[in-house]
């Protein structure tokens, strides 16, 4: 989802979007919508204030399409729940996760830059930063070389597919590209990217739900005041997590091949955490 954020944070700073631009004006017109999300805009996508709900209503929840539950659903699906969407809130009301809403942003951003999403992340973020082991698609050598993820109870299980959804997660990578990105967020370069990333960090003022980075989750620590940027992610055997702050200059990424995306469990954000707190010298809490 970070990802997406900076590729919408680089398609604005080329003036090929603005945040300001709402769903009607993004998707065809042909695309019914309904009524409640016309005044939802790319910000309120980019920032978990759509309303939208977490995911779409007509995603197959079956227990046999929840081993890969993202596989089959197009964007064929997605036209479909926008035309009777019922957003949980107004738009900009509050913040409200929604895996369903950065899906919807990733697509407009293929639509508006006209190309495939894995080759507009690409282009516009891992290839200037020299991240060479990150994608969707994966060369024979590097499938070879994938860690294969286990459920909670130790079985080995089958990643993740995604099809629409490839937006909100379906980038695999290696803890030296994230360490690479980390480095890259650490730093205010003043090329493509480095104001890319800069320009996602940005806080801005989204209705009541207050200010706010793009794709980021912001903490500011009670105790020395940091500023901590982060995110965590988990799919089919796998979950990860990572976040930086800039002013002690430090980062973590903690990567397991060993989870549940559905169980709504937090280990591996609070090993991450706790490895800031070390490298930080000061309590997070």
């Amino acid at each position: 989802k970070v990802f997406t954020a900076i590729a919408l944070a680089r398609l604005e700073l080329d003036g090929k979007v603005k945040l300001t631009d709402t769903l009607r004006a993004s998707l065809p017109e042909k695309v019914a919508l309904a009524g409640a999300l016309e005044p939802v805009a790319l910000l309120h996508l980019a920032t978990h204030t759509s309303g939208l709900p977490r995911l779409p209503g007509n995603l197959d929840t079956s227990a046999a399409n929840l081993a890969n539950p993202y596989a089959k659903y197009d964007a064929a699906q997605l036209y479909q729940f926008l035309a009777s969407a019922k957003p949980n809130n107004p738009p900009g009301r509050l913040m409200d996760y929604s895996n369903v809403g950065f899906a919807l942003l990733g697509h407009v951003l293929t639509l508006k830059a006209d190309q495939p999403y894995e080759e507009l992340v690409r282009g516009t973020l891992l290839e200037p930063l020299g991240v060479t082991n990150t994608a969707i698609r994966l060369t024979d050598e590097q499938r070879a070389r994938l860690t294969r993820g286990h459920s909670p109870k130790g079985e080995e299980v089958s990643g993740w597919d995604f099809d629409v959804f490839a937006p909100t997660g379906a980038f695999r990578s290696t803890a030296s590209d994230m360490l690479t990105f980390i480095e890259a967020n650490l730093t205010s370069a003043e090329t493509p990217a480095g104001r890319s990333l800069t320009h996602a960090r940005q806080l801005r003022k989204v209705g009541d739900a207050g200010d706010l980075p793009l794709g980021w989750q912001r903490e500011v620590t009670l105790q020395g005041g940091l500023e901590v940027f982060w995110h965590n992610g988990g799919t089919g055997g796998y979950v990860s997590f990572i976040a930086f702050n800039r002013t002690q200059q430090i980062g973590v990424v903690v990567l397991s091949n060993y989870g549940d995306a559905m169980a709504g469990k937090f280990d591996v954000d609070r090993i991450g955490l706790d490895l800031l707190k070390l490298g930080s010298k000061v309590s997070l809490e």
